[in-house]
């Protein structure tokens, strides 16, 4: 007996692994970007972080898009014995994450995802490898260029700037907030990057950075990540009128466990066509870190729940009614534009997502 399919969210969770760990990385060569006192090695330092951010998001939507590929083969039975085992076998979860070189492009599924621009695997090098397998991923746009080069100077150019500034807000009020709570000085910092002086004020104040870079880049990750993924499924069922055929609807899914929001939970269940309003604002994430996902729904499954009327084509939305009863929807202030974090203005001393959403909202 054939298994199904994993969940979405697992295969996200696959992503996140790596991914953040990188993040963090970054963000840790930026927040010293930001205590040399240079502005042009802080300037350089952000444009960095554009790059790394406009490759992540256009990688994460090209693994959308190819996820939406292989659930339409896969109700087609046209997966190659290479898809079928990529998108049904991961590494069992208590098995130790193998390290990557960094100079190969790994076969999945054997091995967990390089994100390019957070690893020293580059973009193309990447999504060439990911196009040798999902041969869509590379076919011609208008302009010449294969798909995989267009979704990223989308990203590079809409959205990766205004995130990486972004981040550099929150980072640097952290680490005005850890310079205030330790007294350490501009100039102990300065002089400690400088002449390799660590003294104790300096260490516990590089120490409480490394634990906000840490639990700020997952909380990055998860959030901006998420969105083009999701946004990737979407597009590509919507650009592809095969894939639109066979799989109509999305359903949306929630875990369900004690970590989740009720008004997340609240959701779940929640049938509606691929091209329904609903998906505008019940997109994930619905909230920082959101664990929720969409979970395609095939139209013989459709039909199987009376969700399709097989002379129209259209899909009855479905929506429970403890998506009334509990407030369902987003997380107030969370918007559902773009790939990042809703604008909201904050201060440095606020929360990490207040500040995170802050650039946004300013414009500046």
């Amino acid at each position: 007996m054939a298994r199904k399919p994993r969940r979405p969210d697992v295969e996200f969770d696959h992503i996140e692994q790596r991914g953040a760990e990188d993040l963090t990385m970054l963000f840790e060569t930026h927040l010293r970007a930001i205590a040399s006192g240079d502005p042009e090695r802080r300037d350089r330092s952000v444009d960095d972080l554009a790059v790394a951010f406009g490759n992540m998001l256009a990688f994460g939507d090209l693994l959308g898009r190819r996820r939406s590929l292989l659930e339409g083969k896969a109700i087609e039975g046209k997966l190659t014995d290479e898809e079928r085992m990529y998108f049904q076998a991961f590494d069992p979860p208590d098995k130790p994450v193998p390290k990557t070189s960094g100079r190969t492009p790994h076969r999945l599924p054997y091995r967990p995802y390089d994100i390019p621009g957070l690893t020293t695997v580059g973009f193309e090098q990447a999504a060439e490898n990911l196009s040798t397998r999902v041969p869509e991923l590379a076919m011609p746009q208008l302009d010449g260029q294969p798909l995989y080069k267009a979704v990223q100077a989308l990203y590079q150019t809409e959205h990766a700037f205004s995130l990486a500034h972004a981040a550099h807000l929150a980072l640097a009020g952290r680490m005005q907030e850890a310079m205030r709570v330790t007294a350490v000085t501009q100039e102990a910092l300065e002089r400690s990057l400088k002449y390799g002086i660590s003294g104790a004020k300096f260490e516990r104040a590089m120490a409480d950075m490394h634990g906000f870079s840490a639990s700020y880049s997952e909380t990055v990750f998860r959030t901006s990540m998420k969105r083009s993924y999701s946004e990737g499924r979407k597009t590509m069922i919507a650009e592809d009128s095969t894939l639109s055929y066979v799989l109509p609807a999305f359903e949306f899914f929630n875990p369900g466990d004690a970590s989740s929001r009720p008004n997340h939970a609240a959701c779940s269940g929640i049938v509606a066509a691929q091209d329904s309003p609903l998906w505008k604002t019940l997109t994930p994430p619905l909230g920082y870190n959101c664990r929720c996902t969409m979970l395609s729904v095939n139209r013989y499954d459709l039909k199987r729940r009376k969700l399709l009327d097989e002379k129209t084509g259209i899909v009855r939305e479905h929506v429970p009614k403890k998506y009334f009863r509990d407030n369902g929807g987003p997380d107030e202030g969370f918007g559902a534009t773009g790939p990042g974090p809703a604008p909201y203005s904050g201060t440095p001393q606020m929360s990490v997502n207040q500040a995170w959403q802050s650039v946004v909202d300013r414009g500046d």
